[in-house]
């Protein structure tokens, strides 16, 4: 990172599906939007925006994402 730069982080966000969330081996650490910030601040970072539900969990429904 320089300077200025920007940093997009993606990924679940534990708040929204806690049933489904540790279903994947990598995810050992309960994660939502606010955690993330938080921890983002905590080492120096300027949060400039969050966006807690920016993607479905799944793309599996009975809509595709390019219909929703």
């Amino acid at each position: 990172m320089e300077p200025g730069g920007t940093l997009a982080i993606l990924g679940p966000n534990f708040r929204y599906c806690p049933g489904r969330y540790f279903d994947c081996a990598d995810h050992t650490l309960a994660l939502t939007h606010v955690t993330v910030a938080e921890h983002m601040y905590a080492a120096g970072f300027e949060v400039a925006a969050v966006i807690p539900r920016f993607l479905p969990y799944s793309f599996c429904g009975r809509l595709s994402p390019l219909q929703a």
